[in-house]
């Protein structure tokens, strides 16, 4: 197994395969239920975020069901199911925005995480241009974002109104932001929505740059 490499196991009798794609692992699940660890590489690092037997009860409603995850320093982590099978759920409840009905989350201290949201809503009669939104982040200096800027190759966007970026602009964009300010954990939410076949191509090239730059662990979520 790779040496980054992050697997589970899905118990809950769905199907769920594994795939791989430019050394980024996917887990494809067909509903979020039962996950568990299956035979990762050892690591001597502590995870950045444990989940141990969560579950999230919604009008007597099993959402999530005896979750077990651990995140680890510099992986690559792709959680992809249909529409209604917890991801946003397990999603909030990892960032601690909601919490389970059963369970515990553990966050390293003083982790740092970056997060890329899956639709941004923009006044259209208050033009923001790109600059000017990198710049609303907080306590980030004008270097941070001129390095944001030639990573993810935005510089020429940067007088342009965030409103008429294409989808794969606006996820640079979006992405530039999230990792002002050096985040140990980046994670996005559909990053690849609304994005051309060509684009998401880049993006995952791009996010593979941005661990190893970083030397952060990447968490996505994905719709199929």
């Amino acid at each position: 197994m790779a040496k980054n490499s992050m697997r589970f196991l899905v118990k809950s009798g769905k199907i769920g395969y594994f795939a791989e794609l430019n050394s980024l692992n996917f887990f494809i699940v067909m509903q979020i239920q039962q996950i568990r660890p299956w035979q990762r590489a050892k690591s001597t690092l502590p995870p950045l975020i444990e989940l141990s037997q969560i579950n999230v009860v919604f009008n007597r409603q099993n959402v999530l069901q005896n979750i077990h995850l651990r995140i680890y320093p510099n992986t690559i982590t792709t959680i992809v199911g249909p529409n209604g099978g917890g991801k946003s759920t397990l999603l909030k409840v990892l960032l601690k925005l909601l919490k389970p009905t059963s369970g515990k989350v553990v966050h390293q201290k003083g982790l740092k995480i970056g997060y890329v949201p899956q639709k941004l809503h923009l006044d259209p009669s208050i033009p923001v241009t790109v600059e000017k939104f990198l710049s609303l982040k907080p306590k980030v200096e004008k270097a941070d974002i001129d390095q944001a800027l030639t990573l993810f190759s935005i510089r020429h966007l940067v007088g342009n109104s965030m409103q008429k970026l294409s989808g794969g602009e606006l996820q640079r964009v979006l992405l530039a932001r999230a990792i002002l300010d050096k985040p140990q954990l980046l994670v996005l939410d559909e990053p690849m929505q609304g994005v051309d076949i060509t684009g998401q191509t880049e993006l995952y090239q791009l996010l593979n740059q941005t661990r190893s730059w970083l030397n952060c662990a990447i968490l996505m979520v994905s719709t199929i």
